[in-house]
């Protein structure tokens, strides 16, 4: 079954002095993580000294540490300490921890640590919400003395859902606006005519619809008519 650990059985000789509270440790880290650290905790339960001659690891990637001391006396505790460099790994990591000492009974005592390194998830930058209606051209402008020729914007909802234009209206009585559906909750065209070009004039158009979404329901960004002076 994926995400479970196949764990080897040991077998512990009976009546080892060194009695391990813990031989196997598992941890779960993200890939570029800080080295992690393994305690192994240990006690001399039997009646003799114990001394330690070496804590060596089956792979450079693992340094160890023992306690303070390498001779314990029966009931003395000791650790040892395994500090295990993730750099450059990813996956299931399985080491092995071998302790010598002159324990009759085991003088090699296995321990294990396993290391399971998942790559670090993805976040993307969140991304703007995409317009629901695009308007083209967003201003509309007559030169002084043009023709009072109407111009057109065009209005495509780009969104999942219809949205109808309800209404067009403008601020300024020169610039006169005509809504046209062309096709129902999809398009529209708003012509819009000048009453003469004589003279500069600003206007600008206010579009109501009835969109469910706040920003686009009285359009925030007003379409801009300008009636600019020739240079």
């Amino acid at each position: 079954m994926k995400g479970l650990w196949l764990l080897p059985f040991f077998a512990v000789p009976a009546f080892a002095q060194l009695h391990w509270n813990e031989r196997q440790q598992e941890f779960h880290v993200i890939q570029g993580s800080t080295n992690l650290v393994a305690r192994y905790t240990f006690t001399n339960s039997g009646t003799n000294d114990i001394t330690i001659t070496s804590i060596q690891s089956s792979c450079s990637c693992c340094t160890t540490v023992s306690s303070d001391k390498k001779t314990y006396h029966p009931s003395d505790k000791g650790v040892v300490t395994v500090i295990f460099n993730t750099a450059g790994r990813i996956g299931a990591q399985d080491r092995t921890i071998t302790v010598s000492s002159n324990d009759p009974k085991e003088p090699r005592a296995a321990l294990k640590l396993l290391v399971k390194i998942s790559a670090p998830a993805k976040i993307e930058a969140a991304k703007p919400p995409a317009p629901l209606i695009q308007m083209k051209p967003a201003s509309l402008e007559w030169k002084k003395g043009e023709q009072k020729d109407s111009k057109t914007i065009l209005l495509d909802v780009t969104g999942d859902k219809p949205i109808h234009v309800l209404s067009v209206k403008s601020d300024n009585a020169k610039l006169v606006p005509k809504l046209q559906s062309l096709i129902t909750g999809q398009a529209y065209s708003i012509a819009v005519t000048p009453t003469d070009t004589a003279t500069p004039a600003k206007g600008t158009l206010q579009i109501e619809t009835d969109a469910s979404e706040k920003n686009w329901k009285n359009i925030s960004v007003p379409v801009g008519i300008v009636a600019t002076v020739k240079k």
